[in-house]
């Protein structure tokens, strides 16, 4: 990889559906520098052993933890947002990562808060590994978003209709990369059958009823209010 350019990586949460044995070749042969370990009720995401082995096999350096933040591994390693964090931090000196990534904490959260502001700043050089937090809330990004990013945004994407995660088609609600960056393109580089893809779409995304370009149950509001693609 270039030292001018940064990593590209994908994050093992993007085929959760799947066992991470199967997602190390699959980043690999499509060309990925690296992996974000999604850590989930998976006990194959936990152990530091077995995501170091298929590194190995596949020479593909795991980039970074993603700590169990999200909604669905919320129960994985306690509820302690510093415990999920510690633990996240001992994975990745085991795989090898250098970078760990957190949610920012909730209102109610006063010591995650204060450990944000104390002791965060000296992680990296206490144990070796960086942590991040993503910016999710008001509270870290204003509403007008971040300018700058948005016009790299634009200037490499253009907006399309497509599927959303298999459910229903959506005027605009996919990105594609402009045609001065088709050499990029998966969809050009590979032969894919992107409609076959869907038959692989998990039972919960799927079980939803489509009809013509809403999604009914729990995503037909937020799918009915969208009235052109935002950042």
């Amino acid at each position: 990889m270039p030292d001018n350019r940064p990593a590209i990586i994908c994050s093992t949460i993007s085929v959760f559906s799947k066992p991470i044995d199967a997602a190390f070749p699959l980043f690999a042969r499509t060309g990925f520098d690296g992996i974000e370990l999604m850590v989930t009720n998976d006990p194959d995401t936990q152990d530091a052993t077995r995501v170091r082995a298929l590194s190995d096999d596949h020479a593909l350096p795991v980039l970074a933890v993603h700590a169990p933040f999200l909604l669905m591994s919320r129960r994985v390693w306690g509820r302690d947002p510093l415990g999920k964090i510690d633990r996240a931090i001992e994975l990745a000196l085991g795989i090898g990562a250098p970078l760990v990534v957190v949610h920012p904490p909730y209102r109610w959260q006063s010591e995650y808060r204060r450990w944000l502001v104390e002791a965060l700043p000296n992680v990296a050089a206490e144990r070796g590994v960086r942590v991040a937090v993503e910016n999710m809330f008001p509270r870290c990004v204003t509403a007008e978003g971040n300018r700058n990013a948005q016009a790299q945004l634009w200037r490499v994407f253009r907006t399309v209709g497509g599927n959303w995660r298999g459910i229903a088609h959506i005027p605009n609600g996919n990105l594609r990369l402009r045609d001065e960056f088709a050499h990029l393109d998966a969809r050009r580089r590979f032969d894919i059958d992107v409609r076959r893809l869907w038959e692989y779409a998990p039972a919960t995304l799927t079980s939803f009823s489509a009809r013509r370009n809403e999604v009914s149950g729990t995503c037909g509001p937020l799918q009915r209010s969208m009235k052109g693609p935002s950042v």
